[in-house]
């Protein structure tokens, strides 16, 4: 990407589950917001996230910026998003191998 680019994961998510308010991951360009996921906009089986004493654990093994600016993310119920990093968009999301 050329710097103009930025895609920004969320903080730890507060709580015992998952919420419009927390944000998973973010895309921005030049600054500007483009797209925002929650958390609850992704994992689809809340009973998978992990718990700990004051947050939880939603995102899967692999979360990584291709160089055809294609971001992949997996999360802990399974399922795997390939993100449009310049758009935001999902270009795709399935289930993997573990899920």
């Amino acid at each position: 990407m050329d710097g103009r680019y930025l895609v920004r994961m969320g903080p730890w998510s507060p709580g015992r589950e998952l919420s419009k308010d927390h944000v998973a991951v973010q895309f921005y360009k030049d600054g500007k917001l483009l797209k925002s996921y929650s958390t609850i906009d992704l994992v689809k089986d809340p009973k998978k996230i992990e718990l700990t004493v004051n947050h939880y654990f939603w995102r899967g093994p692999k979360c990584k910026l291709e160089t055809d600016n294609k971001f992949i993310l997996d999360t802990i119920d399974g399922l795997r998003y390939v993100f449009d990093a310049t758009s935001g968009e999902v270009i795709s999301k399935e289930k993997t191998k573990s899920g």
